[in-house]
């Protein structure tokens, strides 16, 4: 550790609008210098259900933490680390109901060089997960995320998509096939159903700065307390 760092993270604008917890996130990285400011993150096999002997990992760099204070594109290792945070969440309020599968391994960008691998994994984690109520996806297409819901219980899955298209997502017949394929494993051998959720039209004004920072306080608090200071 050193002096504050003089290569600021945000601008001055940005710097005197951010709330109470983003700031405290950018008080503690100034203390980094600029090569140094980086975060290498192991991601728990338990929590997105790995297959067997695969390990994964996620950097948070100084780029990535510029961008999240600036209210800029959103990395993934942001929406990992905010995965590992809404788990943390889950096991303090006793729940253990929801499977979280890799948003890495399923994003397009893996999928598209190692569709294999894509589906060896998601078949796994279907089976291991298909006891919850719910089974969640933050799924990378290019630079815009979709969320995806399934709910085993109901064999229906929900595509929360801000973009108003009906093409079908990249991994979309895939992870309906390794559905069925989990589903047969469990003695069912249902099919899923998938509902298109028109989030572009659910409302007429877009998501407030005050929306926006209620998500990234909570992530910025994780950050700091459960990685940074860990």
């Amino acid at each position: 550790m050193v002096e504050p760092s003089s290569c600021a993270l945000v601008s001055e604008a940005v710097l005197h609008s951010l709330t109470d917890d983003l700031l405290r996130l950018h008080e503690n990285l100034e203390w980094y210098e600029p090569d140094l400011c980086k975060f290498s993150i192991p991601l728990p096999a338990d929590v997105f259900c790995y297959v067997k002997d695969m390990q994964f990992g996620t950097i948070v760099d100084r780029e990535d933490l510029s961008q999240f204070l600036e209210g800029d594109s959103v990395d993934m290792s942001i929406i990992q680390i905010f995965m590992l945070c809404l788990n943390a969440k889950s096991i303090e309020l006793g729940r253990d109901d929801v499977g979280l599968l890799c948003p890495h391994i399923c994003s397009f960008g893996y999928y598209e060089v190692d569709r294999k691998g894509t589906l060896t994994y998601m078949k796994h984690a279907l089976i291991e997960f298909f006891e919850k109520n719910f089974i969640m996806l933050a799924y990378n297409e290019g630079y815009h995320w979709i969320v995806i819901v399934i709910c085993p219980k109901v064999d229906r899955g929900y595509i929360f998509n801000s973009l108003p298209s009906s093409s079908h997502i990249a991994i979309q017949n895939d992870l309906t096939m390794m559905y069925r394929v989990a589903s047969t494993q469990k003695g069912r051998g249902k099919s899923i159903k998938w509902h298109d959720i028109k989030v572009w039209n659910s409302r007429t004004q877009p998501y407030s700065k005050e929306e926006f920072d209620e998500i990234r306080n909570v992530w910025a608090r994780f950050f700091v307390d459960d990685i940074m200071n860990m």
